[in-house]
Order: C-alpha cells, then structure tokens, then sequence
C-alpha cells in the first residue's frame, strides 16, 4: 500500500512540477520574463535530465574546437554544491584562483583543463555579463544551461543520453527537468551514444534540427599530481597492479565501474558517494582503512572527484596509497565536421 501511495504521490508532483516548468517556458516565449543578452555569442550546452549525460567532457571538447578555430571561450556555470555564495572568478585563463570546494568541482575541472576564464555564478547570465566585461574573449560557453532562460543564447546545444529516454517523465516521478517537447528549442541535438532506436518520442520534434552522434569515451589514465601528459599503458597496468578501490561521487556510478572492468581491473571494493560530494578527511580515512584491510595501494577515480582530493594527498603518500585517475572524453561517431562548421560561421560573425 505504501509502494502504491508513493507512486501516486509522484505521478501528482510531476503533474504539479509540469505545469510550473510549462508556465515558466510560456512566459519566456511571450517576452513576460526577462531575458538579458550579450554583446558576445553565447553558446549553451546543456540537457533535458539530471545526472550526467556527458556536459562537462562535452564543454571541454567544445572549448578545444573553439580554441583551435582561433577565437577565445569564456566558461561559465553555476558551480553546484560549491560552499562559496555569488560570483567567484575560479580562473582568468592564466591562472586558477581558487579551490575546489570554492569554484565547484565542474568548474575548477574546466580551469584546469583549459586555460580560459572560468565563472561559477547560480545566476549564469550575471556570470556572462561579468566575462565579457573582465575578459578579452570571443563567445561565452555556458555549462548546464538548457533551463537557464534569463540568457539569451545564440546557440543552444542539447545532449541526450539514453536515460533520457527510457523513462521519459518529468521529476520526481521520471529524470527529466522539462518535457520532451522542449528539444524543440535546441539548435543542435548531440544524441549520446547509440540511441537512434529510442529517439521515435522526440523525431517530430528534431526533423528540422542538426543532429549529431557522440560517445563518451575513456582517455589517457594519469597519477595525481603527476603529468597529465605522461601516458599510462592501462593494458599492462591492470596486469601489473590487477586490484582496485574505486572511488567517485559521480550521477551514474555505475557507469566509472563498468568502464574500469572493461578495462580489465579487478575491483575490489567500491566507495560511491553522491554527485558533487564535498569529501571530508573522515571520508579518506574510510578509504584508506579499506585499502589497508585489503592490501592494495591504487584507488582508481574519475577527474571530478581527482579536483577534491588534492588537499588530501599528503595523508595518500604517507600511507603509500596512489590516486590513478580516469578521464573521459567525446569522440563523434557523425557530424564533426558539420559541428565545427556551424561554430566556424558563428564565431566569425562575433556577435551576440
């Protein structure tokens, strides 16, 4: 009765929280709320559901072609579960300026893997106005920021994941934060991974639309506080040092498991904490109690988790623990050339 009630209970929410994403979209369409614009071209890139669907590997793939195409991308999110309040300026694209916990885990990532002005703001039109004013730049990446509509944009991309759809239903009772019939307002759909079989609900939607293939891949393993560009042979490495300890605080934890075993590791045990953890040294203390009931000395974590436990890296090499840390990264299975096009046209306009 409890498991009826529940269900019930969820199906009214998501009626409930419909009908308030439906009223906010209208007014937006209709000019009733704000929408505040940029001198420079603003390009979101963002998602229909919570948990992760790729956003973050996908802004750095976007902010390398950038890059490449010889303009220069400010980045700016909202830096979820960051302990700082307002605005923080985590990198000027010279130097990172703060930490980890301060800027968000996403946030101080993208500093740290490309050298550009980064902006944690919850209000990420704010965060916009404030990169176009402070920093010499070509266009504006806004991370996670299909729902923010306070921003005009001037390209909207939209990734979507198989969860997606398979259970299609607005929050709380499915994953998504808006309906699918909002894939209509995205210029670019990015369909992630090999879903073309699942996308019947959303064609009519997409017809008209640029669609491109991507895959969320594994890159170049690395040590903590070692050279990102040394590297590692993970072939000869889960033979040598066969047994792990995973640890993330990712959406889908499963999916950082399933890619290790596919690389041939043998986990041991796993610490799978929740999105966006803040970990504290308790937490480390726990892993490495593990790692010492169970003789091992290499935990393996993704590079979201890997920004936060730099502060704790003297208490790893006192107790002889190593971090080998897995990145991922987007590969096009179709439509690079066409993206990169369609980012070429743009940028060479440089306008909002």
């Amino acid at each position: 009765m409890s498991g009826y009630f529940e269900f019930k209970m969820r199906k009214l929410l998501s009626n409930i929280y419909n009908n308030a994403v439906k009223k906010r979209n209208i007014n937006f369409d209709i000019g009733k709320s704000k929408i505040y614009r940029c001198s420079k071209p603003v390009i979101s890139v963002g998602n229909l559901s919570i948990g992760g669907s790729g956003k973050t590997p996908f802004v750095i793939t976007l902010s390398n072609i950038i890059k490449d195409l010889g303009y220069k991308p400010a980045i700016v999110g909202r830096g979820y579960k960051r302990k700082s309040k307002g605005e923080i300026i985590v990198s000027d694209g010279n130097k990172i300026l703060t930490d980890a916990k301060s800027g968000g885990d996403e946030m101080f990532l993208l500093a740290q893997k490309l050298n550009v002005p980064v902006i944690s703001n919850d209000l990420k039109y704010k965060g916009a106005m404030t990169a176009e004013k402070m920093f010499d730049i070509d266009c504006i990446v806004i991370d996670d920021g299909f729902q923010h509509r306070q921003l005009h944009r001037t390209l909207d991309i939209l990734l979507i994941d198989s969860d997606t759809l398979d259970k299609p239903y607005l929050l709380p009772y499915g994953r998504l934060r808006e309906p699918l019939e909002s894939v209509k307002r995205a210029d670019i759909i990015c369909l992630v991974g090999n879903i073309e079989s699942k996308t019947s609900e959303i064609k009519k939607f997409i017809q008209n639309k640029f669609v491109c293939k991507i895959k969320v891949v594994p890159d170049n393993p690395y040590f903590l506080n070692e050279n990102k560009s040394s590297k590692i042979t993970v072939d000869r490495l889960s033979e040598t040092q066969n047994k792990i300890i995973s640890v993330c605080g990712i959406a889908k934890p499963k999916n950082f498991s399933g890619m290790l075993k596919a690389l041939k590791f043998n986990i041991i045990y796993k610490f799978e904490f929740e999105d966006h953890h803040n970990y504290k040294e308790s937490n480390i203390q726990r892993i490495i109690q593990a790692c010492k009931l169970n003789e091992i000395n290499l935990i393996a974590t993704t590079e979201k988790d890997a920004v936060k436990f730099n502060e704790f890296g003297n208490i790893f090499a006192e107790n002889n623990i190593n971090i080998l840390i897995f990145p991922i990264s987007i590969k096009f299975d179709d439509g690079e050339n066409e993206f990169k096009n369609i980012l070429k046209n743009l940028l060479g306009k440089k306008d909002g």
